[in-house]
């Protein structure tokens, strides 16, 4: 391509892009002025307009104030009686099973809830080693002296 050929297609280029700004320019303009509304609408015509339609509309008073309400209900009062979830899980022990491995087992069934705090036990009062082959019914609610005089 020629030098002038390529300054007449840069000119119809730049040609080209002023005229589309312009028709832009003045047809945004005019859309702008046609869609504003005519007139302003009132809070009062907001709220009537949304609960026609099925919302509920509150102040920010009424809000917080529900929300308060809401709060009291679910926090329990000091007369109603907190239920606790007992967990409750046979545990089998088979030949070659570790203390860790018992230990794990019992955490898992939400049996105990510290691995540690139950092999401490174990060591501190000697029976790691003392673990009899078995199934035994264990509960959440034994504590970690029972555990380890059923399983020892």
């Amino acid at each position: 391509m020629s030098r002038s050929g390529l300054r007449g297609v840069a000119g119809g280029l730049f040609l080209g892009t002023i005229l589309c700004a312009t028709a832009y320019y003045f047809f945004e303009e005019s859309n702008a002025q046609t869609t504003a509304p005519s007139h302003t609408v009132s809070t009062d015509e907001m709220v009537l307009t949304l609960e026609e339609k099925g919302y509920l509309v509150l102040t920010e008073d009424e809000l917080a104030a529900q929300q308060e309400t809401l709060i009291d209900e679910s926090s329990p009062s000091q007369s109603e009686h907190q239920s606790t979830i007992i967990y409750a899980m046979t545990l089998s022990i088979e030949p070659g099973m570790s203390s860790q491995q018992v230990a794990n087992r019992l955490a898992r069934g939400n049996v105990i809830k510290d691995e540690s705090e139950f092999l401490a036990y174990l060591s501190s009062h000697d029976l790691i080693h003392s673990l009899r082959v078995g199934t035994y019914d264990l509960t959440s609610e034994m504590s970690l002296e029972e555990i380890a005089d059923a399983i020892t």
